[in-house]
C-alpha cells in the first residue's frame, strides 16, 4: 500500500498545488526516463528472484546479488548520463518546444530513477531474507518523504522547487535502500 501511494502520490500532489499542465510535464519526464528502465528492471528481477533464492540456499547470495547489480549499474549509467546532460534539448525536439521544462524535470529525477532501476530487481531481497517489516517501515519513510517535499514546494508555489526536492528525497531513500540491500 505505501509503495502504490508513493508512486501515486507526485501525480496527485502535483495536480492538486500546480494544475494540469505541471503534472504533464512530470509524468511525461518521469515516463520517457522511468519507463524504459521499468522494463528492464522488471525483466532483471523475474529472472534474479530463482537464482537469488537458490544462491540464498547455497549461501551464495552476496556475490549473485553483486553481480546483477554491477550489470544493472553498467547498463544505467551511459543512458542515464546521456538523458540527464540532454533531456532538455532532447524534448523540445521530440515533443515541442512547450515540453522543454519536461525534459528538466527528466533531468532531477535522473538520479532517483537511475537507484531505483539498479535496486529493484533486488527489492526481492527482504522477501527472500525475511525482512518484509523493514522494507515497510522504508516504504512508509519514502512516502511521508515525498508528501513533505512535495507539499513544501507546494506551499512555496514552485513546481520547480517540489519535483526537485521530490526527486531529492526520492533519490536518497532509494540510495540508503540500495546500500541496505
Amino acid at each position: 500500500v505505501f509503495n502504490t501511494l508513493s508512486t501515486q502520490v507526485p501525480t496527485l500532489m502535483l495536480s492538486f498545488f500546480f494544475g494540469s499542465g505541471i503534472t504533464g510535464l512530470y509524468s511525461l519526464g518521469q515516463r520517457v526516463v522511468g519507463l524504459p528502465m521499468q522494463l528492464v528492471g522488471q525483466a532483471t528481477a523475474q529472472v534474479f528472484f530463482p537464482e537469488a533464492v537458490g544462491a540464498n540456499r547455497e549461501g551464495s547470495l552476496a556475490a549473485t546479488t553483486d553481480a546483477v547489480f554491477k550489470r544493472l549499474v553498467l547498463i544505467g549509467i551511459p543512458v542515464l548520463a546521456v538523458i540527464a546532460l540532454v533531456a532538455p534539448e532532447l524534448f523540445a525536439v521530440v515533443f515541442g518546444e512547450g515540453w522543454r521544462e519536461g525534459g528538466t524535470y527528466a533531468q532531477w529525477l535522473t538520479p532517483w530513477l537511475f537507484l531505483v532501476f539498479v535496486s529493484s530487481p533486488l527489492s526481492m531481497l527482504p522477501s527472500i531474507l525475511e525482512k518484509q517489516r523493514q522494507e515497510a517501515l522504508f516504504q512508509a519513510f519514502l512516502l511521508s518523504s515525498r508528501v513533505g517535499a512535495l507539499s513544501i514546494g507546494g506551499f512555496l508555489n514552485s513546481p520547480r522547487v517540489a519535483v526537485a526536492l521530490f526527486a531529492g528525497v526520492s533519490a536518497l531513500c532509494w540510495f540508503g535502500f540500495m546500500l541496505w540491500n
